[in-house]
C-alpha cells in the first residue's frame, strides 16, 4: 500500500520528497570513513577497520518511509526490464528498487552510494513525484 496518496497536497508528504530531492541534488560524492589501523596482530601486520559509506542524515529512514518496502524485492527487481527505464516504473517498481538500494547496502557497503553518485537515485524521486503528482519547490 502506497504511504503517499495519488495527487497529494499533503504537506508533509512533499516536504519530504522535496527534501530528500535536495538532500540527493546536494550530495555528489559519498565520503567513506574507517580504513584506519587498530591494532595489530601478534606478527605485527596492521587490523584494519572495514571501509564504510557515511551517509547524510536521516537518508536511509526517509527513503523506506516515503513509499514503504517491498518484501519480494529481490524476485521483483529481477523480473525489472534491465538496464532499468526508471522514467517509466510505477509506484510499486519504484519500491522495489528503493528496497533493493537500501537492504542491497546491508550486503554491500557502497550500492546506496553508488546510486546516488550516478543519478540513479535522483530519478527515482523524481518518478515518484511524477507518479504521485506531488507539488514539489524545485
Amino acid at each position: 500500500m502506497p504511504k503517499i496518496p495519488k495527487n497529494s497536497t499533503n504537506k508533509a508528504c512533499s516536504n519530504t520528497l522535496g527534501t530528500l530531492i535536495d538532500l540527493v541534488r546536494n550530495t555528489r560524492k559519498i565520503e567513506w570513513g574507517g580504513g584506519n589501523v587498530i591494532g595489530k596482530t601478534e606478527d605485527g601486520k596492521d587490523i584494519r577497520q572495514w571501509p564504510y559509506p557515511i551517509y547524510p542524515d536521516g537518508l536511509f529512514e526517509s527513503l523506506c518511509e516515503l513509499i514503504g518496502t517491498d518484501k519480494n524485492y529481490i524476485e521483483n527487481y529481477e523480473k525489472l526490464n534491465h538496464p532499468i527505464d526508471y522514467g517509466t516504473l510505477n509506484i510499486d517498481e519504484l519500491r522495489t528498487v528503493i528496497t533493493h538500494y537500501v537492504r542491497g547496502e546491508r550486503f554491500c557497503d557502497g550500492l546506496l552510494a553508488g546510486a546516488l553518485e550516478d543519478g540513479t537515485l535522483l530519478k527515482v524521486l523524481e518518478r515518484i513525484k511524477e507518479v504521485y503528482d506531488i507539488p514539489v519547490e524545485d
